[in-house]
């Protein structure tokens, strides 16, 4: 099982990855980062994830083995 970090979840192209991991039986999704949505939450998979608003905190309190990045080079 491949856990994931989606950065820019909230986003056009973050929102449908999310979407295609939570679909995906070798993925578990274990954290999301979007600051406009920080705090929020998101039903996955029978888990509640909370959008965060830091990657370098998310990281430290998830069991993650990749980010995927989907944030704006302005606003990253």
């Amino acid at each position: 099982m491949i856990k994931v970090v989606v950065s820019g979840a909230a986003g056009r192209m973050g929102s449908q990855t999310v979407q295609t991991i939570l679909a995906d039986k070798d993925c578990e999704l274990v954290g999301v980062l979007d600051p406009r949505l920080a705090g929020e939450s998101l039903e996955a998979n029978g888990k509640t994830l909370i959008y965060a608003d830091n990657l370098s905190e998310l990281l430290d309190s998830v069991d993650a083995d990749v980010v995927v990045d989907f944030t704006r080079p302005d606003v990253a």
